[in-house]
């Protein structure tokens, strides 16, 4: 990236660093401010919640004096003598008003005493004296009541059955009320309260004060019902029941709360403990909570109950009249919120000028950077599939043109230049496999085939595979396998040896003198074992610094002082292939010394006990001729004819097509046995072929060919219906194995083998080692004679288990089986009897596998050091 792009993403990181600084200290504030706030709100709140309860208080106070003032006047009344004589009681009284069908009178018992109303309506006589009386007594009891109460004095009124009798203490023009009682309100108040006790009354005396609406708002009644004597409440013919009622004057009430900048509330609803509703609607009660409410008009309180003798009330209280205590400073606060609204905005469009779009270019740049480097390398992967797939097709024809050749009579010189070819051709293979595998790690495609596998054959298969390797640099190459090592384990065996066989040849690359060692332990637990594969080597040693970046790709420890060339892929493979499977890879080592490499996996177990080792076709350097009928497509002309000899080597009758087209019109049913394509073809690919043939109903065995690696092509060999597939370069062992397991003898497709002679024992081996096996085999076989002698049945079995091992690595497959037969035997066989009859058989069918040769027991004739195979592996010998 240009230096002027660094510059800008320091400023960007710089601003950014500023801003969220400022943004931190703008959160801070917010969160003072709301905190603030949502204190100064609960402050109102409970301040209104304490205003509500000193109103209601006052207000059941008012109420509990007004019953207490009525229950004791229906008491006196109720008490009173039936005929209570009037003398001695004086009133004073004078007609203040008269019509035609009404008088009203005020009366006092002093001039100085609290005056009262007396009125009569429909009557033709004077009032009774008693009624006067009535009066003084009345007035003379308000006046005791009220002088000590804490609460306002109300309007007494009371009047008889029929209403045409009333009495009014304090006297008309006396009461400082809402709205002052006059000569020209007073009867049609009366009228209206009479009116309304018809409905509201009990009809029973002495139920108690009873509460009701009035027809003035804001004033409640409070009304009890008794009798009286006749002395103080006479007329003719009606009875003397009669009703005291009190005015409760809520705005009398509120009189001691103006000092309150505002009102208490906008609507008030008092119910009472009858369940009757009072005054205004704000709702029902049993639809608020007990305290406060939200509701669409305003806040509601909910106070009273069961500790207020069942009275409940409703304080309404609109947002307007709550939010209006405030108002400055809601309006302060609004302000400062527009204001940080507009500070926001115009922050947000500089920021965006000054941070945001130059960050959106820069990130577009690493975008667009990062699409080139996704497409350069998409296209370095297809590539590298492409340069393998093209270069591992020839390498497969030339592969398999030395393999024949090597079958052939060459002499020493020829044979010596033919392993050179080949040893080169397999380095190129693998340097191709090993740059297409890092692609593959890389983009994620690297896939793993589970198989079982016997880690005991797969060891000496890998040892035996390097020693000559070994041989040629004076290097021990050892093999040990611990005896806990399961016979059969579900793993890739593919993907392990590739493991093994980097871990080993750098051993022998960096060794210059002693010894390179395989070890194989096993931790088993249950149906599962960690496998611990340590490879250790006595070489240059790596340093601690050098340690760290060992597993990198394409770095080399030793590549500026050592002779030993590479592309420093190895190893990062190991480690990417250990990771996949769920393993790990690690170093030990020490400049020097040596290093010791342990992969360590866990796997599957499935049979602790080695399986026996079957002798397979490719024994030896014949095959059984197969017999079968082969359609053959291949689009590449030197692979085309490798195939074709390779088959009939296996005995095969083969029919060649150039390319899937050309093999469709060549084949018809019943014509072929076995189909072998490659997959990828120009006019029609083998899957296309395979996929074809199908759908006409074909049902002969078809295999792929292919030159990649890996286990992709499994997935894709099965939707196009295919059996199996081989990779290039495919020896003639493995093509021999594929097409007897899919075509095996008796099944129609191919002749039965004809009945041949025991099969005899042999060896598979290079001249320069068979001296080597000689000796060796001939110090096996006297330990086991001396043990033999000694009846050491425990000398015997582990004698027995290193020659099974040994001879199975020759390929000596039929007397590796009787030696594990007869271990089993003796491990059963009765103490102190004599051996069974096998012992002397199997020893003669070993000797005679032994070849006199000239100074027994000698180095080679170069005097070269050989490697030595005993049960356990592979030993060296200087």
């Amino acid at each position: 990236m240009p230096e002027y792009n660094y510059r800008l993403i320091r400023k960007l990181a710089t601003t950014s660093l500023r801003l969220n600084t400022v943004l931190l200290c703008a959160v801070f504030l917010n969160l003072l401010m709301l905190a603030a706030c949502t204190w100064a709100l609960s402050r109102v709140v409970s301040e209104e919640r304490n205003k509500v309860s000193l109103h209601f208080n006052r207000l059941m106070g008012d109420i509990r004096q007004h019953e207490d003032f009525l229950t004791q006047i229906a008491q006196h009344g109720d008490h009173a003598p039936s005929r209570q004589p009037a003398q001695g009681l004086q009133t004073q009284h004078a007609l203040v008003a008269e019509t035609s069908d009404a008088r009203v009178y005020e009366g006092r018992q002093f001039t100085f005493s609290m005056p009262f109303t007396l009125a009569q309506q429909h009557a033709r006589n004077e009032p009774n004296p008693g009624n006067f009386t009535l009066g003084m007594l009345l007035a003379t009891f308000y006046s005791s009541f009220w002088s000590t109460s804490a609460y306002p004095a109300p309007q007494l009124l009371v009047m008889g059955a029929q209403g045409n009798t009333s009495l009014a203490v304090p006297a008309l023009g006396h009461f400082a009320g809402r709205p002052p009682l006059t000569l020209g309100s007073y009867l049609p108040t009366v009228a209206q309260i009479h009116a309304g006790l018809q409905t509201q009354a009990p009809s029973a005396v002495n139920q108690g004060v009873s509460w009701g609406r009035s027809h003035t708002p804001g004033e409640l009644l409070g009304y009890i019902a008794f009798k009286l004597p006749d002395a103080l409440w006479w007329a003719p013919d009606l009875k003397r029941r009669v009703v005291a009622v009190t005015l409760l004057d809520l705005e009398r009430l509120n009189n001691p709360e103006q000092v309150w900048e505002r009102p208490l509330y906008d609507q008030l609803q008092l119910q009472s403990p009858r369940g009757n509703s009072l005054m205004d609607a704000v709702g029902r009660a049993d639809d608020y909570a007990q305290g406060l409410n939200f509701a669409a008009q305003g806040i509601v309180f909910k106070v009273g109950g069961a500790a207020a003798g069942g009275w409940v009330a409703l304080y309404q209280l609109g947002y307007q009249h709550f939010f209006g205590y405030a108002k400055w400073q809601l309006l302060g606060g609004a302000l400062l919120l527009l204001m940080s609204l507009f500070g926001s905005w115009a922050a947000t469009r500089w920021y965006s000028r000054k941070v945001v779009w130059p960050a959106r270019q820069a990130n577009q740049m690493v975008a667009e950077a990062k699409r080139s480097a996704d497409a350069a390398s998409a296209a370095k992967s297809r590539f590298l599939a492409t340069m393998s797939h093209e270069i591992r097709t020839p390498l497969y024809g030339a592969l398999g043109t030395l393999e024949l050749l090597g079958r052939s009579a060459l002499n020493p010189r020829q044979h010596h230049h033919l392993k050179v070819v080949e040893q080169s051709c397999t380095t190129l293979l693998h340097l191709v496999s090993d740059a297409l595998d890092v692609s593959k790690i890389e983009a994620g495609e690297m896939t793993l085939a589970y198989a079982a596998f016997d880690p005991h054959a797969l060891a000496e298969e890998v040892v035996a595979g390097y020693a000559g390797m070994a041989k040629g640099r004076g290097v021990h190459l050892q093999l040990r396998v611990d005896d806990n090592v399961p016979g059969l384990v579900q793993g890739d065996v593919l993907r392990t040896r590739q493991v093994l066989n980097n871990l080993i040849s750098n051993g022998l690359k960096f060794t210059e003198a002693g010894s390179v060692a395989l070890q194989v332990k096993a931790d088993v637990v249950a149906d599962s074992a960690v496998l611990h594969w340590q490879v250790t080597d006595t070489g240059v040693g790596i340093a601690p610094e050098q340690q760290r970046r060992l597993f990198e790709p394409f770095y080399q420890a030793h590549a500026p002082e050592h002779t030993i060339s590479g592309t420093g892929l190895g190893l990062s493979i190991c480690a990417s292939l250990a990771s996949l499977m769920g393993g790990r890879l690690q170093v030990a080592s020490q400049p020097g010394v040596g290093s010791t490499f342990t992969f360590s996996v866990t796997q599957a177990v499935l049979n602790r006990q080695r399986p026996l080792a079957a002798p397979g076709a490719s024994e030896g350097d014949t095959f059984t001729p197969l017999g079968l009928r082969v359609l053959v497509a291949e689009d590449n002309p030197l692979n085309r004819a490798l195939l074709q000899e390779q088959l009939q080597t296996l005995g095969c009758r083969v029919t060649l097509a150039e390319n899937g087209r050309v093999a469709l019109a060549q084949w018809a049913p019943g014509a072929f046995d076995v189909l072998l394509t490659d997959v990828n073809m120009p006019l029609m690919t083998g899957y296309q072929l395979a996929n074809e043939l199908r759908r006409q109903g074909a049902a002969l065995p078809m295999v792929g060919l292919t030159a990649g690696t890996g286990h992709e092509g499994t997935a894709l060999v099965a939707a196009a219906g295919m059996d199996a597939w081989l990779v290039k370069p495919v020896s003639l062992g493995d093509l021999h194995q594929l097409l007897l397991r899919l075509c095996p003898p008796g099944d129609g497709s191919m002749p039965a083998p004809v009945p041949s002679a025991p099969p005899v024992d042999r060896v598979e081996l290079s001249p320069a080692l068979r001296a080597l096996f000689d000796h060796t085999l001939r110090a096996d076989i006297q330990v086991l004679r001396d043990a033999a002698l000694r009846l050491d049945r425990v000398a015997l079995g582990q004698q027995l288990h290193r020659l099974c091992g040994a001879l199975a690595v020759v390929k000596a497959h039929a007397l590796s089986q009787a030696c594990e037969a007869l271990e089993r035997q003796l491990a059963q066989w009765p103490e102190q009897q004599p051996l069974p009859p096998a012992f002397a058989v199997l020893v003669e069918r070993i000797e005679r596998l032994l070849v006199k040769a000239p100074g027994d027991g000698t180095p080679g004739a170069n005097g070269e050091p050989t490697p030595s195979i005993t049960g356990n592996g592979f030993e060296s010998h200087e």
